[in-house]
């Protein structure tokens, strides 16, 4: 009775300090699970070519297959890769990978492709016939970090949406850089669990080999040595609690300011160097 009446009155520390494991058990899921993860950006930096007022009053004309152009032409910038651990194969492609510019007004007058990945995994840029506002994504295999980087040139709004459509076996195509909210969680309860963790196990057993020592050696009973130290006796036990609460007050600073950095930070900084051009 006496064991269960001390769990009672210790539960709300044994429930703070079982966050650091409980984190570090979500790191080490999210860590070795494997999954596609098809992610599609679009670089927010586009880049006006020709300005349709300056065009009206310039004594040159521009042509594009042998038709003056009269409106607005901008360069914009898109990357495409697999961030999963799990690879994605043309036979996981259920309905094909498109590129499409999406608005009714506006064509693309000119595409290619900037840097691809690895050679063996034969990334390509495509543009199917008589089709003025869609591009088709090819690979023979996407492994992780694998991808292109690809640029159009467009005549229309500067604000045209770039969208891509297609359907991939157990993933869906993620169109923002930063990784999902969950994933973020995840990855800094682990680092935060590893950073906690490890200074209280080191120091507990600094602690514990230290008063096996004096007990073997008969210099030092701890429970009356204890007795004869209450702050200490009390701070050891209170100890677990303001660690267990400063460690989930950090845990919950750190990850709001991350993941806002994460939403604002540009879309190139999280994109694989094997495809930045």
């Amino acid at each position: 009775m006496g064991a269960l009446a001390e769990l009672k009155r210790q539960w709300p520390g044994i429930v703070v300090g079982a966050i650091p494991g409980l984190a570090l058990s979500l790191y080490i899921y999210l860590q070795t699970r494997e999954a596609r993860d098809p992610v599609f950006v679009v670089d927010a930096n586009g880049v006006e070519i020709i300005s349709r007022e300056r065009v009206a009053n310039s004594p040159i004309t521009v042509l594009h297959d042998g038709v003056p152009i009269r409106g607005d032409v901008y360069a914009a910038r898109f990357f495409f890769w697999n961030a999963g651990k799990r690879s994605i194969r043309p036979e996981n492609v259920l309905e094909p990978i498109q590129i499409t510019l999406g608005d009714s007004g506006s064509q693309i007058l000119d595409f290619r492709s900037l840097r691809a990945s690895r050679p063996v995994a034969h990334v390509q840029l495509t543009r199917p016939r008589a089709n003025a506002q869609t591009l088709l994504v090819t690979f023979s295999i996407l492994e992780r970090g694998d991808g292109l980087s690809g640029q159009i040139i467009y005549q229309g709004r500067r604000r045209a949406p770039l969208q891509v459509t297609g359907t991939i076996e157990g993933a869906e195509i993620r169109t923002t850089a930063a990784p999902s909210v969950w994933v973020t969680i995840g990855t800094l309860a682990g680092d935060l669990a590893v950073i906690v963790l490890v200074p209280i196990v080191a120091g507990a057993l600094v602690i514990l080999v230290g008063l096996v020592v004096m007990k073997v050696f008969g210099r030092l009973k701890v429970k009356e040595w204890l007795e004869r130290h209450p702050r200490l006796k009390k701070g050891l036990r209170v100890a677990p609690k303001m660690v267990g609460v400063g460690a989930v007050i950090l845990f919950l600073v750190w990850t709001f300011f991350v993941v806002r950095e994460q939403q604002t930070t540009n879309v190139v900084n999280a994109v694989p160097t094997a495809i930045v051009p």
